[in-house]
Order: C-alpha cells, then structure tokens, then sequence
C-alpha cells in the first residue's frame, strides 16, 4: 500500500496505525514484523467531505478499530452533518453507525489533532451554537467501546478561548488530560499546560505549569506548530525542523536539545509517538 500523505499516525498497545482514508490503513506490529491492510472506508453520499479519523481499542471486546469522520455542510441550517464509520478488527469491515448524540453541531479540527487517552478518542474542537456561526470550544470524545460521541468543556482561558491566534493541542501529563496553549503568531512562545484533574469535571481544571519564553525557531529553521507538540511521559517535546528537538522535563525543569542522527535526505519528521512493546 502505497501513501502519498498520511492523516493519522498513532501508537496503541505496541500496535501502529497509520495511512490515510481514501487509500486505507496499515496496523503494523513492530514486535513480530507483521502489518494488516484495512481498506478504505466507503465514501458516503455526494457533498461530504473528509474531516477526521482515529485509531483506537475496545479493551472489552479485546480488538482495534478506525473511525472515520465525514461531514457535510447544510446550508438551510448552517450546521454540519456527520457520517461515522467503523473499521473492527474482529470482522475486518466497515459498518456506518447511529449515535443519539447530536453531532451536527460539532466542527472537528482536522489532521493530527487525536488523544486516545482510557479508551476514549479525543479531539480538540467546537460546538455551533446558532446558524451565525456563534461556537464554544470543547473537547470532542468518542468512547471505542460504547461507540457513542460526548462532550467536555474546556477551562476558562479568559481572551484566549475565542481567539483564533491561540493553539491548542490535547496531552497526557500525570494520568490526566491535558491542554498545550500557545500563541501561534510569535517566535518567542509561552506555553500554558491545563491539566484536568477529574475525568470530564470543567471544575477540576487547573493551571500548574506556564514555560517559556522559548526560542522554537533559528535561522533556516521550521516550527511544525500543527503537530509539532506533544506531552509524553511528563514532558513537552516541541518538533522542529531539519530533525532537532526540544524537551522540557517538567520534573527538573530543563529544556533540552536534542538531533536525530542521519536522517535520510528524503525524509521528514512528521510526528512523535509513546512506543511500548506489549
């Protein structure tokens, strides 16, 4: 199977996802050398449109499953209407789904931006509130095992909620969801890490860590600020071009520099995942 690009890239249980959705997907194994081809999903009817997919595992019925996200706008009301599909490793098809969740009035951001975090997908998104365009940011979930949407509200940013100069990119950091917020416009950025401390509770969170100011960028260089941030094992790891790497370990406090050895010419760094063999 052959990728001209690649719209999702994820790691669980030892097992890699990778692909895109109009060619299909690849779980690979590293551990035995061995890979699975998923198909590409059905496309839905005319007039929907590519928005996301994830990758993740039920551990009740103990398999892996992709999700595919189309939408599709409706002008009468403005508002977005989904198509959800469902790949199951078990019968190795795809099968379109029901929620009683409404998911019409959910925008979902794109490429790049999935936690799979206790058996829920997680994506950094917004609610529609009215057909003006008027939205509230939210996180978006997706529960693997009861295949059902739901939604979490993000702290209270003050200026920074609405504005579409402020990134925000979803973590792990001490076993709890965790949001990266940063100005997208600067060079010398600050990093905000709210951490929520109870599992779907607005109340719960908090604002332990700002770093910076942090020079991402030196001559030459680019900042891969899409998906070029990443909460792994207590640590922000910041990508950025020609292979260099920032880390910041929360523990000591330091930021470190680091540079992969020889990558080949034809290559780029596109993304970072927690590996652990199972």
């Amino acid at each position: 199977m052959y990728f001209d690009r690649i719209d999702i890239c994820v790691c669980i249980n030892g097992i890699i996802c990778l692909g895109h959705s109009s060619v299909g997907f690849v779980l690979w194994n590293s551990e035995i050398k061995e890979f699975k081809d998923v198909p590409a999903p059905p496309s839905p009817n005319v007039g929907y449109h590519k928005s996301t997919c994830a990758f993740g595992y039920d551990h009740y019925s103990n398999e892996f499953k992709v999700v595919s996200i189309y939408t599709k706008f409706q002008r009468h009301t403005g508002l977005l209407s989904p198509s959800i599909q469902i790949y199951n490793e078990s019968t190795g098809y795809w099968r379109q789904i029901d929620t009683l969740f409404d998911q019409s009035v959910i925008c979902f951001p794109g490429y790049y931006n999935e936690l799979f975090f206790n058996g829920v997908n997680h994506w950094t998104g917004c609610i529609l509130m009215d057909e003006r365009g008027q939205h509230l940011e939210a996180i978006i979930s997706f529960d693997m095992r009861e295949e059902v949407f739901r939604t979490i509200k993000m702290p209270d940013f003050g200026d920074l909620s609405h504005s579409n100069y402020f990134g925000k990119t979803l973590g792990v950091l001490g076993n709890c969801i965790a949001l990266i917020i940063y100005d997208k416009r600067v060079i010398e950025k600050n990093f905000e890490i709210w951490v929520m401390r109870e599992y779907g509770v607005k109340k719960s969170w908090t604002n332990p860590y700002k770093i910076g100011p942090i020079s991402v960028i030196q001559r030459g260089e680019e900042l891969l600020m899409r998906d070029g941030l990443y909460l792994v094992r207590n640590k922000l790891l910041i990508l950025k071009g020609r292979g260099r790497v920032l880390l910041y370990d929360f523990v000591a406090q330091e930021l470190k520099n680091f540079h992969l050895r020889n990558p080949p010419d034809s290559f780029s760094l596109l993304q970072v995942m927690d590996f652990e063999e199972y």
